[in-house]
């Protein structure tokens, strides 16, 4: 997503990060 959205929505991109960072650490957990 553009960096303005993020920064004109604040929390949704909050919750997005948060779920991006979870999904990325369950792929490197299935990779290992």
């Amino acid at each position: 997503m553009a960096k303005g959205e993020t920064q004109t929505n604040p929390r949704p991109s909050r919750g997005r990060g948060l779920g991006c960072a979870y999904l990325y650490l369950h792929t490197l957990s299935q990779s290992f």
